[in-house]
Formats: structure tokens, C-alpha cells, sequence
């Protein structure tokens, strides 16, 4: 994903608008989540659809969605500038849909607070879960899941601890079901090894921040919740933060989620044994 991401900003340095790195990195995570998945999913941009009258007929896109493949009708598809599979644009009904990813080439605080205005968008089909009985379902499914994708943070916004801020929720109660956080790929000047993996904590007192480096570990946020609860958004970098966000993934769609405890330990560093 990173060798396809680097090639187009070199290829889009020498041109009008830089764009196209952003339908790379797109078209990358596609690619990559189909490949990864388990074959029950799949990956497509398109549209989410819902046959509950009062969301009008408004049409949502996002342009990585992944759906239960078994279960799922296609409502129409589209073509598209990518020519993959995977970029074919579907319509796909919302209580078969099992995750959303904003997915932008830089974290910096413009891409943020729009991943997470569209992300948002989503907030009618996530107030209440049908039930199981219902046969006109109108909501996104329990175990629905959807977070953000960064693909680099370059040097010069490391030290903006305030970015991580606008990747929290301005309300707190039912439209943060499902939303997990994120993951940024890679540093401007460090070791590809290491990936970025942000995620919330909830406390009932504040939480110390961390003015550290994006880079490396940092907290912020704070912000006190309708309940008197603290929310804080946190980002730590290391070598198992890709798998952990992986596996992370496939849990919450499958409703085996542990905070707090490994998906899985496919793709961890192990501790080397000694003799």
C-alpha cells in the first residue's frame, strides 16, 4: 500500500491538484481489505442505502465499504475511474453493511475534522439497531464498526497535539456506536515498521495528557461527556500496531471485540526465547 501511495505523490508533484494520491491510497485499502478479510466480507466504494422512509433519498457515499458478501443484495452499480473490482461503485443496503473507513493520504487537522464530518453523516443510522424480527430493516447492524485512515503525518504537524482533538465527537452518547478510531501507516522520517494506532479512553476522572510527538505517543482531549465522563483520544506508535488494528477489525465486525485484551496474535512481535 505504501510503495503504491509513495509512487503517486511523486507522480503528482509535477501536476495541477494532487489528488490522485488520495484515490491511490483509496484504491490500496480496498485492495489490501480484500485480500485480508475473510471471504464472508467485501470491499467496495459506493453507497449505503436505507428503506427507512424518513432518511429521505438522500444518497451516502464513502468510498471504502465493507459488506456481508453473503447476505447482501447489490442494489445497482456504477462504474468508475478505478478499474478494479473493488472500485466499482455498489449500492449496498445499510443493515448489510459492516464497517466504514474515511480514508485520507495526510493526518493533519483539515483531513481530520473532514473524516470525521463524513463519518458523521452516518449518525441517523446509527440511532437505534433494528430488531432481529424486523423485516424492513432501516439501521446499520450491531456489530457496524467505522474509523479513519491516514496514510502518512509528515514532520512539520508531529508536535500539533491539538489534531488528535478534532478526531473526537462533539456529542457522546449513541452516534459513537462503532467508531474505533483509526490508524496512520507511516512517519515522514521514520521506520515503515512502525505504524500510528489511535483510539479513545473514557475515564471518570481526567486523563494526564501526553504533549509528546505524533510521531511517538501523545494524548489529548479531556473533553467532559453528558454523563460527567472524561474523553481523551490517544495515538501510539509501534511495530504491532497494523496487526492489532487488523485483527481489531474482524473482531468488532463478528461481535468478538475484547477492550482491552489481543484479537489476535498473527502478525505481534513475540518475545524472543531464551535457551
Amino acid at each position: 500500500m505504501l510503495d503504491d501511495f509513495e509512487k503517486a505523490k511523486k507522480q503528482s508533484i509535477h501536476r495541477p491538484t494532487q489528488t490522485d494520491k488520495g484515490k491511490v491510497a483509496e484504491a490500496a485499502m480496498r485492495e489490501w481489505l480484500t485480500q485480508f478479510l475473510p471471504k464472508k466480507y467485501a470491499v467496495t466504494s459506493g453507497y449505503i442505502i436505507s428503506q427507512g422512509i424518513q432518511f429521505g433519498n438522500k444518497l451516502l457515499h464513502y468510498d471504502v465499504i465493507v459488506y456481508d458478501a453473503l447476505n447482501a443484495p447489490i442494489l445497482w452499480v456504477e462504474k468508475n475511474a478505478d478499474n478494479s473490482e473493488q472500485g466499482k461503485v455498489r449500492a449496498i443496503p445499510a443493515e448489510n453493511v459492516c464497517c466504514v473507513l474515511e480514508v485520507k493520504s495526510t493526518f493533519n487537522k483539515r483531513s481530520c475534522q473532514e473524516a470525521k464530518s463524513k463519518l458523521w453523516e452516518l449518525a441517523p443510522l446509527l440511532e437505534k439497531i433494528d430488531d432481529p424480527n424486523e423485516p424492513y430493516k432501516q439501521f446499520l447492524p450491531p456489530n457496524f464498526c467505522m474509523g479513519t485512515v491516514f496514510f502518512e503525518i509528515l514532520g512539520k504537524d508531529k508536535t500539533n497535539i491539538q489534531i488528535l482533538n478534532e478526531l473526537i465527537p462533539e456529542k457522546f452518547t449513541e452516534d459513537l456506536r462503532g467508531y474505533f478510531g483509526g490508524i496512520i501507516l507511516q512517519a515522514e522520517g521514520r521506520d515503515r515498521e512502525f505504524t500510528g494506532k489511535i483510539s479513545f479512553l473514557i475515564s471518570e476522572t481526567t486523563i494526564p495528557p501526553i504533549f509528546g510527538d505524533l510521531t511517538r505517543t501523545a494524548i489529548a482531549g479531556n473533553f467532559k461527556t453528558q454523563e460527567d465522563k472524561y474523553f481523551s483520544a490517544m495515538i501510539i506508535w509501534n511495530t504491532g500496531a497494523f496487526a492489532t488494528f487488523a485483527h481489531d477489525l474482524i473482531a468488532i465486525m463478528e461481535g468478538k471485540y475484547r477492550n482491552g485484551f489481543v484479537s489476535s496474535f498473527h502478525g505481534l512481535p513475540l518475545p524472543v526465547r531464551t535457551p
